[in-house]
């Protein structure tokens, strides 16, 4: 009877250690480009962030940005498009006519509400919130108003991530401004993964038990 429990026990011990051993944990990984990004009046420029060796599953991604010089803040649109060329308008028509220096990061997520309208005045040395577009802020701005909402970068969610990410900035206004050229760095984007669950320590403990029965006989 003793030996029956003792077995029994191990039995329990050896299948919940393997359950905990399946159960899927999440992660947070960052990929970067520190490059500094320039662009001049009417014009757009880009950032490539290169992603490799991501295995699991995406269940959210972050963006963030640095601001070197900002030009008229107003006047760009900021474009996240992931490997598959799927395409997230992530900020546009932020701050009319606003101009400001650099050391301000700007960090996109879904969980917090939109950018303010205006930065003039009261300047943070970071702002986070989600796809954000304050339409007919920017003079000459033709752009229609993207739908704005939570979960706009959750369209990356369960995409394959690897391979080549490009931020894109387009300056959609070719009116000559007192500061015409904006400059940009230190692109991050942040994947939260769930990895795919491993089988193995399972079926390595399920061979001990096994084993353990059959020495016992």
């Amino acid at each position: 009877m003793k030996k029956s429990r003792r077995i029994h026990t191990l039995a329990k011990t050896i299948l919940i250690i393997g359950m905990l051993s399946g159960q899927a944990y999440s992660a947070i990984l960052t990929f970067e480009n520190s490059s500094r990004i320039t662009v001049n009046d009417g014009g757009f420029a880009s950032s490539d962030i290169v992603v490799t060796g991501i295995t699991g599953t995406v269940t959210k991604v972050t963006f963030e940005f640095d601001v070197f010089n900002s030009g008229v803040f107003a006047d760009y649109d900021f474009k996240l498009r992931a490997p598959n060329l799927q395409e997230v308008l992530v900020i546009s028509d932020i701050d009319r006519f606003g101009s400001f220096g650099g050391g301000i990061t700007f960090t996109v997520d879904d969980d917090f509400p939109e950018f303010p309208s205006q930065l003039i005045g009261n300047i943070e040395p970071s702002y986070t919130g989600r796809v954000t577009d304050h339409p007919g802020l920017a003079i000459g701005d033709s752009d229609p108003p993207i739908t704005g909402g939570p979960g706009d970068l959750g369209k990356f969610n369960s995409i394959d991530p690897n391979g080549t990410w490009r931020f894109i900035i387009i300056d959609d206004t070719d009116q000559i401004a007192l500061d015409p050229i904006g400059q940009f760095e230190n692109v991050k984007i942040n994947f939260t993964v769930v990895p795919e669950p491993s089988s193995s320590l399972f079926l390595g403990l399920i061979s001990v038990w096994i084993t353990f029965r059959r020495s016992r006989r």
